[in-house]
């Protein structure tokens, strides 16, 4: 992996665990199984899910569609792989900032 991949994909774990943080209201970054735990896990109810894959989308320009693979939720960095796959744009878009 690249290090501008590997950037890239540290700096959008930090955005998703702030913009899950914000939907649920808990300290998610305070956890020990963070990068490990399903996003399910980590205190996300159902409506907090939705509001949460919304920010998403809105974050990092996402269209969410039905074919997404569950493995994409499986963790906070596969949700990273995930977005990096669908928008490689992603990266250029953070090295810019």
């Amino acid at each position: 992996m690249s290090p501008d991949i590997a950037s890239a994909k540290s700096q959008i774990v930090e955005r998703l665990v702030e913009l899950l943080e914000r939907e649920t209201g808990d300290d998610i970054a305070a956890r020990d199984d963070l990068l490990r735990s399903p996003i399910a896990e980590l205190s996300v109810n159902s409506l907090a899910m939705i509001s949460f894959l919304d920010a998403v989308g809105d974050e990092f320009d996402i269209d969410w569609n039905d074919d997404v693979d569950s493995d994409a939720f499986s963790s906070l960095p596969a949700l990273s792989d995930y977005l990096l796959a669908r928008r490689p744009a992603i990266a250029n878009d953070l090295a810019q900032d």
